[in-house]
């Protein structure tokens, strides 16, 4: 009686084991590492709330993927209770916050924009008012079929790995310095800390004289037309003569192809840390070689190392798909589930991005009905995690 007794122990504690191992590959483990990253996510995003006075409140918070360092970086945007006039909405502050064996203190800060006419400058003359016209044209650029999946929520911030090298940069357009033009900046990740590789204003602003437009002044001419007529978007990313790097153009409007313009082409330099201006032009149309720099084709795929696989949602998406990718990515992925059925949107920056993509044909008979219950579940898993 014992010896059976024994047998059914020794069972017992074997199936409990069996259960245990087959438990834990069948998803009871990982539910218990999801809780662990929800506990971590929620604990951190109360810290980093604790790093600023109450009257600011945090708007968002995107982690910034760095490789070989066991610090934790994080890009935040808190909201001031303080009105900016200037820009009708709230001040914005946002700092770099690095966290060292789960103590967080901010690194550095950004000077960012929300929206692109942020960015113009308005003069008034004889009563009259005119704004610069540089950046509108964002929707149909080449800059914003490269990097517009990169973009950080509401914010003129952008962060992807440009050259490659694991760490991700972050790219924003702000004021360079107080009173100052506006301009393009970026920061890398260098010998354990950021650094503004790149800052310069805008070279549309290159002879911008102001005093030309104050009362009394006869130069109407470039009052009426030179800044303040449309422009084509300023900045892309091209490959010139071997080397990665991104184009300014300054074009005259309206002709297509102006007769004088203003073009720079910078790159990364490794030795120098930051970025270094290879060429520059002033020319005009007819002194242009066809294989110049202004004529370089601004490829749109230079970054699909970094894009989304969204051919994932051929099948049922996991938690482990959705779980590393920030509100705006979510919001990206659950409308390729319509896209990727012909549907068209109402927001240009949607509309403007599947356009983009060969797959994707517009269906003028598009409806819900056209869904997957794959589809449906994909829809419900991202909308969960966009709530969170």
């Amino acid at each position: 009686m014992k010896k059976i007794l024994l047998i059914f122990a020794a069972l017992f504690v074997l199936s409990s084991v069996a259960w245990a191992q087959t438990s834990a590959g069948s998803g009871l483990a990982d539910s218990t590492e999801e809780e662990r990253r929800k506990a971590w996510e929620q604990e951190w995003e109360d810290e980093i709330k604790k790093i600023q006075p109450k009257e600011y409140s945090l708007s968002y918070v995107k982690p910034l993927k760095i490789e070989n360092t066991s610090l934790d970086y994080y890009l935040c945007f808190f909201l001031t209770t303080e009105w900016d006039y200037t820009y009708e909405r709230k001040n914005i502050v946002s700092p770099i916050v690095v966290c060292n064996n789960r103590k967080f203190e901010i690194d550095s800060f950004i000077n960012c924009n929300k929206n692109f006419n942020e960015l113009e400058i308005s003069i008034r003359k004889n009563d009259v008012i005119k704004t610069t016209n540089f950046f509108n044209s964002y929707y149909i650029s080449n800059f914003f079929k490269q990097v517009n999946l990169y973009k950080v929520d509401d914010f003129l911030v952008f962060i992807l790995d440009i050259d490659y090298d694991k760490n991700e940069e972050i790219l924003y357009f702000g004021q360079v310095s107080p009173n100052t033009p506006q301009g393009l900046i970026i920061k890398k990740y260098i010998d354990k800390k950021w650094k503004t590789v790149f800052s310069q204003s805008y070279i549309g602003f290159y002879d911008w004289n102001e005093s030309l437009f104050l009362e009394g002044k006869s130069n109407e001419d470039s009052f009426d037309n030179g800044w303040f007529t449309q422009k084509r978007f300023p900045y892309d990313f091209v490959e010139y003569k071997g080397k990665l790097g991104f184009r300014i153009i300054f074009y005259d409007q309206p002709k297509d192809w102006p007769t004088h313009y203003h073009a720079q082409f910078w790159s990364y330099n490794e030795e120098l840390q930051e970025y270094e201006m290879l060429e520059e032009i002033w020319g005009a149309e007819e002194d242009t070689p066809p294989n110049g720099l202004i004529f370089e084709e601004a490829r749109t795929d230079l970054f699909t190392k970094n894009e989304f696989e969204f051919s994932k949602l051929d099948s049922k998406l996991t938690e482990a798909d959705l779980k590393d990718l920030d509100k705006a990515q979510l919001r990206l992925m659950r409308n390729a589930v319509y896209a990727r059925h012909g549907r068209t949107f109402k927001s240009v920056d949607l509309q403007s991005l599947w356009e983009c993509y060969t797959w994707y044909k517009k269906n003028p008979n598009y409806s819900d009905a056209l869904l997957t219950d794959v589809d449906k579940y994909n829809i419900e898993l991202i909308q969960k995690y966009e709530s969170k």
